[in-house]
């Protein structure tokens, strides 16, 4: 195995690596503009960018290409780490875009500034009155005769300092090893570790993710794709939002790999090793596995809309609170979320709001233990409240005493407080307070929506009211159509709720006009704070 790094140019990196090969325990390119125009900055002013891994095996690994070459036969030269630096280089020089098995990769080009000597970037026509494109730049200084001559007619007055910045970045080195020798895939997943946990470049499940498709037959090399799919299909802002992390906490969870295993990589090779164990004798199981759990999930997020109007992971404190609903329809066999008995429905929300509300889930333990007692038999719900009592010390008595605290709810610490809201106001039919009269969640849905402080708090700060956990309480926030919003501004209550009379009681608004003055806030948010807790405690909790 090769120790010693050796030096290789921008310039032959374009010239000789095009045909190179991502293994798949890479992930794929995620720097974006910003981050390239920082690379190229570094190089420029000569800073050290970070080396380079490339990897010669005798045999074929599971891979994409660097970038799709019709002119190049491929080599067996894999670029172990460091393929976020190299594909931005192939990026500049391709006009900011190339494709990768098919799939398109492009970002905004980056631009000189000579006026400056800076660079800066732009995807607006303009952007060519104050700057020259980095990519029309190199291409001219590579032998690119058209860029060239585009470059001199262009910039006549700037072919100097031109030439000289090309040269600065073509001819910059950047160091690289080469592991040649038969190395194992073993040996060369404990480097890839190593390397990515030195840096925390990776998140342990992406890494446990890469690391496990290197081991899958080439028939199933797709799997990994499969997987990024249903982040694609579940994780869109217009979609639910979840991470994908969620995604493979659940995944891998439904593979026999416990949470705690995922989360450290000392444990990985002995996961991988214990799937193996279970699915090495039919491995196409496994795509099984990975199709049911994306239908698992889907039936999931469909409950939890039609149960309790959640549409959006903003309005839940944790994701990690969903993996009990997606286990259940996992080892559940229900066509759809309206074949589940009235009860079950119960318990599956009950669950949901105390477990989220709690955050009992944010250690990996806790998931491993419920999600174990889920895969067991129907649903366990007097287990799975009683663990939760015992081990986060809360009980309903303990929530209906929220209901008398003041907290601020528009922070990520208050998503609990965000998550009751949205789903009283659907459990209460609310509408968005327009002449349309949508439903909130509808709103919600299409991210038309706005949060609103029924005092607003321009209003609140003339009377020098600015405590955060007063001005956003759950109890002054409801959710309206942004145009109403809008409208509304700085408005004291008293002058434009009754316009909204009709709405107030599904949203929890007290009718009393007395309490919308602003010397009785407090009792304002103790009373709308005690209808949605008494609310959620008599729908679902009781």
């Amino acid at each position: 195995m090769a120790s010693k790094a050796w030096l290789i140019s921008v310039r032959k990196i374009l010239e000789e690596w095009a045909a190179c090969k991502i293994p798949t325990i890479q992930r794929g390119f995620v720097w974006n503009e910003e981050r390239i125009k920082e690379f190229l900055d570094s190089i420029i002013k000569g800073y050290p960018v970070g080396s380079i891994i490339l990897w010669t095996p005798k045999d074929e690994f599971p891979h994409a290409p660097l970038i799709d070459n019709l002119n190049k036969e491929p080599n067996n030269t894999y670029i172990l780490d460091g393929q976020q630096r190299v594909t931005s280089l192939f990026l500049v020089y391709n006009g900011w875009k190339i494709l990768r098995n098919g799939e398109l990769i492009e970002v905004r080009p980056v631009y000189y500034d000579p006026k400056g000597n800076k660079l800066f970037v732009s995807s607006s026509k303009s952007a060519e009155k104050r700057g020259i494109d980095v990519s029309l730049i190199l291409k001219a200084y590579s032998g690119d005769v058209e860029a060239y001559q585009e470059l001199m007619v262009k910039y006549p007055n700037y072919a100097k300092t031109l030439g000289e910045l090309a040269r600065k970045i073509l001819d910059y080195e950047i160091p690289y090893y080469e592991l040649k020798d038969n190395i194992s895939y073993d040996e060369v997943a404990d480097i890839f570790v190593k390397v990515n946990s030195a840096g925390v470049k990776i998140e342990n499940m992406h890494m446990f993710l890469s690391l496990f498709v290197g081991t899958l037959p080439q028939e199933l090399s797709d799997v990994k794709n499969e997987i990024i799919a249903i982040h694609k299909k579940f994780g869109a802002r217009e979609s639910f939002g979840l991470t994908f992390e969620t995604i493979l906490r659940f995944v891998f969870h439904n593979l026999g790999v416990k949470q705690t295993q995922l989360s450290d990589n000392r444990k990985f090779k002995s996961a991988i090793k214990a799937v193996w164990d279970k699915y090495g004798a039919n491995p196409s199981e496994i795509r099984d596995v990975v199709s049911c759990s994306e239908r698992a999930i889907q039936l999931a997020l469909n409950y939890l809309e039609q149960e309790l109007g959640v549409v959006k992971t903003s309005f839940i404190p944790s994701q990690n609170a969903l993996l009990p609903l997606f286990k259940y329809f996992y080892v559940n066999d229900y066509e759809t979320p309206e074949k589940l008995p009235r009860e079950e429905r119960k318990h599956l929300a009950k669950l949901f709001i105390l477990s989220s509300y709690v955050g009992r889930y944010s250690g990996n333990t806790k998931i491993d233990q419920d999600l174990g007692i889920i895969t067991k038999g129907r649903f366990p719900i007097e287990q799975l409240i009683k663990r939760l009592e015992e081990d986060n010390h809360f009980t309903i008595k303990d929530f209906e005493r929220d209901k008398n605290k003041f907290a601020e709810a528009i922070k990520v610490q208050g998503r609990k407080y965000i998550m009751l809201l949205i789903i009283a106001l659907y459990k209460s039919h609310a509408r968005d307070w327009t002449i349309q009269e949508k439903r909130v969640v509808e709103n919600v849905k299409a991210n038309d929506y706005e949060v609103h402080h029924i005092f607003p708090r321009e209003y609140l700060s003339r009377f020098d009211i600015i405590d955060s956990d007063l001005v956003n309480d759950l109890g002054n926030l409801t959710i309206i159509d942004p145009y109403i919003n809008k409208e509304i501004g700085d408005n004291e209550p008293l002058n434009y709720l009754s316009a909204y009379s009709e709405f107030l009681e599904e949203h929890f608004i007290p009718v009393e006009q007395e309490l919308w003055r602003v010397e009785n806030f407090e009792n304002f948010l103790k009373k709308r704070r005690e209808a949605i807790y008494d609310f959620i405690l008599e729908e679902i909790l009781v």
